[in-house]
């Protein structure tokens, strides 16, 4: 090319240039493009619809950043089960039961000829039973005083009354072992008054005591005597202690209780004999013995209280039919020992 026609080149380019310098326009230059794995292309995100279910995604809750674990959320405290209520603890109390004596109002009909000794020959019973809430027998005690009264010929007799001075002999107007026989004067003894029954324990709610004392004229036979004690032995078996009515301060007829009879249609009465002996018409004579029953909630009553005889002590009545005469009042005591 001429030289003439390059400078006109060169004139028009630096006028064009010139402009584009002036506004700053970068001037493309050639973009090498090198060899490589093809670039990932992300499809477009659809837009969330907040009317469409679909489009919506869960968004991270504070979402870490780059080479940060994710936040755990910590669960929240366990709260500790309250701990079920505590059964009140229930009430309970030992008793000790004793006979501390006897007062003679009337001696019984005896042989015209007392050959078995002057006045009356008796002997005392101790029974008590315990039953639970469901009728069963949880404790039973027996206690049996040898024979008292005349002495006079008469080997193992423990001498009681005033028949025979020295010897004894029980009659109207005797009180033993003493003049002032509700008074526990002495240790109680196991065969003699005042006489020991045991202790026992009752459970406030829970459990009931049958007491049964007697008074036996002894005569020399002893089948009514075990008549007696078989029944007392199955009188109570099985029976729920609210079946046997609200614990009383005084004893009750067994017959009123429910718990079957005891010596019904009694003829002769021969041989040894409860005192209190009832009539029955023409079939006969019947015992229906006496039952002090106690809870927990009568034994405090009784043990804590006076009741004309002393702290504890109460009175039972033993009163035989006319043909029979005797007449006895017995003293028993409930002390309560723990």
């Amino acid at each position: 090319m001429p030289i003439f026609k390059r400078m006109l080149v060169f004139v028009a380019s630096a006028a064009i240039l010139t402009p584009l310098a002036a506004c700053n326009v970068e001037i493309p230059r050639q973009v090498v493009v090198t060899q490589g794995p093809p670039a990932t292309v992300e499809p477009p995100q659809q837009p969330v619809n907040p009317q469409n279910p679909e489009t919506q995604q869960a968004q991270p809750v504070n979402p870490p950043g780059p080479g940060v674990e994710p936040t755990q959320v910590p669960e929240p405290p366990k709260v500790p089960e309250p701990e079920p209520p505590k059964a009140p603890e229930l009430k309970k109390g030992t008793y000790r039961i004793t006979i501390n004596g006897l007062a003679v109002k009337s001696q019984t009909s005896d042989h015209m000829t007392e050959q078995d000794g002057k006045g009356d020959e008796i002997y005392v019973d101790l029974r008590t039973k315990v039953i639970d809430k469901d009728g069963n027998e949880v404790d039973s005690r027996q206690n049996t005083s040898s024979i008292m009264g005349d002495t006079n010929q008469q080997v193992g007799r423990v001498q009681a009354g005033s028949a025979r001075g020295a010897n004894g002999g029980i009659v109207m107007g005797d009180k033993l072992p003493n003049d002032q026989p509700w008074v526990l004067g002495t240790t109680p003894s196991p065969d003699r008054l005042p006489l020991g029954g045991g202790e026992i324990t009752l459970v406030e709610g829970q459990d009931k005591a049958l007491i049964t004392p007697t008074v036996w004229e002894w005569d020399g036979g002893s089948d009514l005597f075990t008549q007696f004690t078989q029944w007392f032995d199955k009188a109570a078996e099985k029976i729920p202690a609210e079946a046997l009515g609200p614990a009383g301060l005084a004893g009750k007829a067994a017959s009123s209780m429910n718990l079957g009879d005891t010596l019904s249609k009694l003829f002769g009465v021969a041989g040894d004999r409860p005192i209190g002996i009832t009539s029955q018409n023409r079939e006969g004579y019947t015992f229906d013995p006496q039952i002090v029953t106690l809870d927990f909630a009568k034994a405090e009553e009784i043990s804590g209280g006076d009741f004309g005889y002393g702290k504890g002590v109460r009175l039972l009545t033993f009163k035989d039919a006319p043909q029979f005469a005797g007449h006895y009042e017995l003293y028993y005591q409930v002390t309560k020992v723990s």
